[in-house]
């Protein structure tokens, strides 16, 4: 991909509240009125007519065999190229563009579309310049008409938004034909000279183009050879004229759980619609299993629909919930997750952010997306290399996230480990230069019992093996061997979270499990911290001696009603 011939951050509107870039002449003289032309010259059938303004959507194409992505017509295709050289849509070509006509006198009401776009929103002005305003939302849902600040879009610009300004602050343009140019604009020094504060400028016909990555799951659900619309397939259905509907026709056969196909001329504001299948619609308890499958289905019909949305490069992804609310949100945030921390800039993909289609079942979404999020948090921890989590780092981070959600956190290092005598916990991390540590983290609940939850983890941060040394490419994933602290961790995330009335103490031995010349040797024999000794036949098994000492000074300790250990063992 080639660059632009300028730095974008010296477009940065740095008055602004949140990110956004402004240029004042992204496009010439003769590309505007080759736009203009263009648009104009488009068959009236490409044009949907709204009450205050009409548009057309460039985006997708009918095929036989069900619905592919348009080719964009060369004469918009440069100017995606020219936003794709941005680098500010996921390194990829963007995939839709929307066109807008707005008369003088045509303007918008206040609304939040951030749970519709991309989260970095590129729009090119042509024809006339247009005020776009930005206002607070208020908590009685009241309109508040008053902007705490504008952007002067002149005809030839490129403004670049993201951050909140599509999430939080509503945004409109007022129904006028002249506009002042008053206080509230906070970019007006990077426009020409033509406007000055303070005056007053006449509108002609604008054109807007929003050029954007953004998707919609929706599902259904298969009754034996037949497939039913979820309600909000059935809304999405009925605003796009059927069209859904048409292509369900096609898929019929194809469409089953787990997989999702991609349409994008169902509704214009989306550029891609993944279709995916949940399932029987009666699907119930499996005693068996003890899996829920009628929500089971629900995750794994969401996890398909968005890894497809991802894969064609919509970061911003609104998601059908169907009767399960918290189960497509907890598996819309594990399917939009990417690990990539060690990236360069440059190869890093935007985040993919999920969102609740609607409003209908907010409360249960918000509840999956906190175990959603809290799982993602386990997986970041495991998938670190072990040079970036040591013992220390992983006590530092539940001390970073934990703390502040109420949960004591006390990080014992090696000095205190050998005063408790944990004497099998020391036999495994003496081989390491690294120090071990020792985790006690403690929820507590006025509303809970006295007797707390003991969950018991272990958290190797890298396992050689030792002297049984693991093969090389076993030990490549062994960073993960600290995957039941991580999720201990995550558990304690959520339930602090959600304030959960339950009484939980976690005990978590962490270190590593090396080489060395003070390793442990197969046939030591070491004492553990009830007084029992422990002949170590395999070096490899360690989890079983760091566990040993963690539940006894757990259950001595607490006292608790009930134990969970979580750990990965050889």
């Amino acid at each position: 991909m080639n660059s632009l011939p300028f730095n974008l951050e010296d477009y940065r509107v740095i008055t602004a509240p949140e990110t956004a870039y402004y240029i004042s002449e992204f496009i010439s003289d003769v590309e505007e009125k080759a736009i203009l032309s263009s648009i104009y010259a488009a068959p009236k059938p490409k044009w949907t007519q709204l009450s205050n303004r009409r548009l057309q959507n460039w985006g997708g194409i009918p095929h036989t065999n069900g619905m592919i992505a348009e080719t964009i017509p060369p004469w918009l295709d440069k100017y995606l190229d020219k936003i794709h050289k941005l680098n500010v849509m996921d390194g990829k070509r963007p995939n839709h563009v929307l066109v807008n006509e707005y008369l003088p006198g045509q303007g918008i009401m206040p609304h939040v579309d951030g749970s519709l776009f991309y989260p970095t929103i590129t729009t090119i002005s042509a024809g006339s310049h247009i005020v776009l305003n930005f206002l607070e939302p208020t908590e009685d849902n009241t309109i508040n008409t008053s902007p705490v600040f504008s952007f002067l879009l002149e005809p030839r610009s490129l403004l670049i938004l993201q951050d909140k300004l599509y999430t939080h602050y509503l945004h409109c343009i007022e129904e006028l034909k002249e506009d002042l140019l008053d206080g509230s604009i906070v970019n007006i020094n990077m426009c020409s000279d033509k406007y000055v504060r303070n005056a007053t400028v006449t509108r002609d016909t604008r054109i807007s183009l929003t050029i954007r990555h953004k998707g919609l799951v929706v599902g259904v659900y298969k009754c034996r050879d037949k497939l039913e619309l979820t309600p909000i397939a059935q809304e999405i259905n009925q605003k796009s004229g059927d069209k859904l509907a048409q292509h369900l026709n096609k898929l019929c056969g194809e469409l089953t759980l787990g997989k999702a196909f991609t349409v994008t001329d169902v509704l214009p504001e989306y550029s891609a619609v993944a279709i995916t299948c949940f399932g029987p619609k009666d699907a119930g308890y499996n005693v068996l299993e003890s899996i829920d499958e009628a929500r089971e289905n629900i995750r794994w019909g969401v996890g398909a629909g968005v890894k497809l949305l991802k894969s064609r490069g919509c970061c911003y992804i609104e998601v059908d919930p169907a009767h399960a609310p918290d189960a497509a949100a907890e598996a819309a945030e594990l399917a939009a997750w990417r690990f990539q921390m060690f990236k360069s800039k440059e190869s890093r993909k935007n985040h993919c952010a999920v969102n609740l289609y609607g409003t209908e079942g907010k409360e249960l979404w918000t509840l999956g997306s906190i175990y959603g999020e809290a799982q993602n948090w386990a997986r970041c921890l495991s998938d670190m290399p072990a040079n970036k989590m040591t013992p220390v780092d992983l006590a530092q981070a539940a001390l970073d996230v934990l703390c502040p959600l109420g949960v004591t956190v006390e990080a014992h290092d090696r000095e205190w480990i050998q005063a408790q005598r944990m004497r099998a916990f020391l036999a495994v991390a003496r081989g390491s230069c690294d120090t071990p540590m020792f985790l006690e983290c403690i929820y507590r609940s006025s509303a809970a019992p006295a007797a707390p939850v003991l969950l018991a983890a272990k958290g190797v941060t890298f396992d050689s093996g030792g002297l049984c040394l693991k093969d090389c490419k076993m030990m490549m994933d062994n960073r993960g061997s600290m995957a039941g602290a991580a999720v201990v961790l995550a558990a304690l995330k959520i339930i602090a979270t959600l304030k959960l009335p339950i009484n939980v103490s976690a005990v978590i031995p962490i270190c590593e499990n090396m080489v060395s010349g003070q390793c442990m040797k197969v046939g030591d024999v070491v004492k553990a911290l009830n007084g029992l000794s422990i002949e170590i036949e395999n070096t490899d098994m360690e989890g079983r001696l760091m566990m040993a000492d963690a539940l006894v000074y757990g259950q001595t300790l607490f006292k608790p009603a009930m134990v969970i250990d979580v750990a990965t063992f050889t």
